[in-house]
């Protein structure tokens, strides 16, 4: 992508303190999303800062990665936030991560992205974008949901289909790399027009620290400076205070609230359920608990879930004829066989857990 306009452009799109918000809301958003794919593909991914480019039209920006085959992947954000961003990858790139998610890679494969890869990437944006949407949402105080994300072939006519504004309005690219150990990083250009960025700054400069009380002060909205938004953005919530660790409006002279764990009885050396020490029991013993049978465990990968169709046969860790679990909000109580009860299945118990076993899975 071309960088040569970018001084000219930033005073005449965004100031200085826009471009440093967005680039730190963006830094921290993909971040959270970083995180996320991380866990999914086993490994630890590190994120640069993000590269955020301003262009006055679409025909200033370069074509995304030349003339390598990629993929557009359009998100909404439905509430909180409202806006479109369009994140442009290569397939290469996409196909390396669902390789890594599916584990295998088909090397055979054409330039095109195959209906599993596609699937692949549309679960794992899913992933990224829903965790970047929790950690904006606590960055400005309120709720942020996305659609579904599209995962679409990449051409000039699917992109002004997906930002049709884009070809009035000036824009802004975010050049963004995934790192992760000594393999080439994954690049992701997300694109996003430029009123909505303005908008999105301009809601986070006008946030007001809630007073505690639920509502806002009477009066006027005081505006955020930035160093208080990158604190607001970057310092995690505190019990007992008000959102991202700032201590409430109203009342400033509230201490913070002590946390401890939760210290309980153990029940190791119980003689019986039923004694003197445990008479309290009688407290909780109309509490009602689900009940299920389990007939068996396996493991899958990802990519043979992706692959079950119906009639499809999954075999189990169990012999036969061996008896099944008895379990209680998914904890061993006793074990039985199979019967049929006229029309319905049953559990015949064939041996049970002592009471004080019991008594221990279920505290």
């Amino acid at each position: 992508m071309s960088n040569e306009n970018e001084d000219s452009l930033s005073s005449e799109i965004l100031t200085q303190e826009e471009r440093d918000t967005i680039t730190e809301m963006t830094s921290i958003a993909m971040g959270a999303a970083g995180s996320t794919l991380g866990i999914l593909l086993g490994q630890e991914l590190d994120i640069p800062t993000p590269v955020v480019t301003e262009y006055a039209t679409l025909a200033d920006m370069d074509i995304p990665f030349g003339d390598e085959p990629k993929t557009l992947v359009m998100v909404q954000y439905v509430k909180g936030i409202f806006a479109t961003s369009v994140f442009i990858m290569k397939n290469a790139d996409i196909r390396k991560l669902a390789g890594m998610m599916l584990g295998s890679t088909d090397e055979s494969a054409g330039p095109d992205l195959t209906e599993m890869e596609i699937g692949a990437a549309g679960e794992l944006m899913n992933q990224m974008m829903n965790s970047a949407a929790t950690s904006l949402a606590s960055v400005i105080h309120e709720a942020v949901e996305i659609n579904n994300p599209e995962v679409l072939a990449y051409s000039s006519d699917m992109l002004a289909q997906c930002l049709p504004q884009i070809l009035m309005e000036p824009l802004i690219a975010s050049q963004i790399q995934l790192k992760g150990g000594s393999d080439p990083a994954i690049e992701i250009i997300e694109l996003r027009v430029a009123s909505e960025v303005k908008e999105q700054v301009a809601k986070l400069m006008s946030i007001q620290p809630d007073d505690g009380s639920g509502g806002m002060d009477d009066g006027a909205v005081d505006s955020m400076s930035m160093d208080d938004l990158m604190g607001e953005m970057n310092q995690p919530a505190m019990a007992g205070r008000g959102p991202a660790g700032k201590a409430p409006k109203g009342n400033a002279n509230v201490d913070p609230v002590m946390v401890r764990p939760v210290e309980f009885s153990s029940f190791d050396h119980q003689p019986t359920i039923y004694g003197e020490e445990n008479k309290n029991l009688a407290l909780v013993m109309d509490v009602t608990l689900n009940l299920s049978v389990e007939l068996g465990k396996t493991e899958l990968s990802i990519k043979e879930v992706l692959e079950l169709t119906r009639g499809s046969v999954i075999e189990l860790d169990r012999i036969a004829g061996e008896p099944v679990d008895l379990m209680a909000n998914g904890k061993l109580i006793a074990k039985g066989e199979v019967v049929v009860i006229e029309d319905n299945f049953g559990l015949r118990i064939t041996s049970i857990v002592s009471p004080a076993d019991r008594l221990r899975g279920l505290s």
